[in-house]
This record gives structure tokens, C-alpha cells and sequence, in this order.
């Protein structure tokens, strides 16, 4: 049962209120779903300061260790979940090889960037992501080929994605990642559980 929702503006200095009026519903599980760093970290904080414990869940937009959950504080984020696809940064990575290969990549091409930054995994991701794509377009670089082509992706594995989980696309659904799994963020880091979720 949803017991109550709150949006929020970009330019609101602040989403304490968004809060606070959740709170007041007596929910005992909140997703927090803002695709801006400043609100998701704001939120945890304030859950933080006013003691209110649900089970928190945040969309994996929210998940980057520096640009939200360090503001907001360590601590405030402690044992918060999300869906995760790739496996950087997740607790664990330290032995694999396409982990390996990306932290080379990220200093030698961007010498002092964060690795653990998730906005730097993804677009990491991207990257792979649109070399895949112009080599299967072929010579054919036409706007309607690489529509066609980025509309039917089949089974396409990234480097950094997590086991189990690929691209796919069709002509009614471009959404590329559909699968992932829990994660829970506990002592600075996230901590996969379970087997992986599919979407339907």
C-alpha cells in the first residue's frame, strides 16, 4: 500500500519538508527516487536527523559514493538498498579483470578522476555501449541503421556489468537494462545479496 508520496523542484533549496510530510504517514518503507545528487543526499540526511528508520530504498541514480552518499554522510547512509547492474563499485571487485582493465583505462585516459565515482562506471559503460553499436551498424552509419541497430540489441555484454545481466532492446522497448541486484550499502561500501531480479 503507498501510504503517501512527495515530489520535490530542482530548485528547491531543500526536501526536508518532502520529508517530514512522509514521515507523518507512518510508512515503514521509503524510495527515494531523485535523479539530482543534492536531493538524495539532503534526504538521507534529514532521515538521518530526524531518526526516522524505515527501510530505505534509493534508485541507482542515487547510488554514487561521492556525490550523494558522502554528503549526506556515511553514516546516514548506512544500510540503505538499490538495484545495481555493474560491478564497480561493489565490495569484492578487487580481483576481477574487467575491474582491473578499468581502473588502467581510467589512469591513463583520466589520471586523477575517481574510479569508484559511479558516473565515471557509466560512462566507462557508455563508451563500450557505442563501440558495440557502430561495430554491428557496419559501414552502414546512416541516422535510420543506428536507430534500427540501437532498437535491437540482443544479448550485448559490457565489461562492467554484473553476471547474468546484458543489453537488450526491441523497437517497443528501448529501455537497455532491465535486470539487477540487491544491494545494500554497509562500512562505505555496496554489498550485493541475492540472486539477480528480473524485470517482466
Amino acid at each position: 500500500m503507498i501510504a503517501g508520496a512527495a515530489s520535490f523542484e530542482v530548485l528547491d533549496p531543500t526536501v526536508d519538508s518532502q520529508i517530514l510530510t512522509l514521515r507523518a504517514t507512518g510508512a515503514d518503507a521509503l524510495m527515494i527516487y531523485g535523479v539530482t545528487p543534492k536531493a538524495c543526499s539532503q534526504s538521507l540526511r534529514k532521515l538521518h536527523e530526524i531518526s526516522w528508520q524505515p527501510i530505505r530504498f534509493i534508485a541507482s541514480s542515487c547510488a554514487n559514493p561521492d556525490a550523494v552518499l558522502k554528503p549526506a554522510g556515511l553514516d546516514a547512509a548506512d544500510g540503505i538498498m538499490t538495484i545495481m547492474a555493474f560491478k564497480f563499485p561493489v565490495a569484492g571487485d578487487a580481483d576481477d579483470d574487467a575491474v582491473s582493465e578499468y581502473k588502467k583505462f581510467m589512469s591513463k585516459y583520466v589520471p586523477g578522476a575517481n574510479p569508484y565515482d559511479t558516473f565515471n562506471v557509466y560512462a566507462y559503460s557508455l563508451g563500450h555501449a557505442t563501440i558495440n553499436l557502430l561495430q554491428r551498424a557496419g559501414d552502414d552509419l546512416t541516422r535510420e541503421n543506428i536507430m534500427h541497430t540501437a532498437a535491437t540489441m540482443h544479448d550485448v555484454k559490457l565489461p562492467l556489468l554484473l553476471p547474468g545481466i546484458s543489453l537488450n532492446t526491441s523497437p517497443t522497448d528501448y529501455r537497455p537494462l532491465r535486470d539487477g541486484y540487491m544491494a545494500e550499502f554497509k562500512n562505505g561500501r555496496w554489498n550485493i545479496s541475492g540472486a539477480m531480479i528480473r524485470s517482466n
